[in-house]
């Protein structure tokens, strides 16, 4: 596992990088893995909950979370296209 670099939004590289839009995950491999290991690495590193690929300037659509202990541990992580077909659920 690797720490990588958190972009900011406030620097003009990460600012570009964080405009654009994430591709879907299509499989989860062992790249992936690598990468999801390095972001909680990374986000063990700076005290954080949370982290999204573009944040370590990956475009894919993967984040990790991590609530801490004294927190309630539930947490609703939903894809875009659930979020999608809830919203339209609730029109009806």
């Amino acid at each position: 596992m690797a720490v990588r670099r958190v972009l900011q939004a406030t620097e003009s590289h990460g600012e570009a990088v964080l405009r654009r839009h994430a591709s879907k995950v299509r499989v989860f491999d062992a790249n992936l893995q690598r990468l999801a290991d390095d972001m909680f690495e990374s986000m063990h590193t700076f005290v954080g909950v949370g982290l999204a690929a573009p944040q370590v300037g990956v475009l894919q659509r993967l984040i990790v979370i991590e609530l801490p202990p004294e927190r309630p541990s539930s947490a609703d992580v939903v894809s875009e296209e659930e979020h999608q077909k809830r919203r339209q659920q609730e029109q009806w």
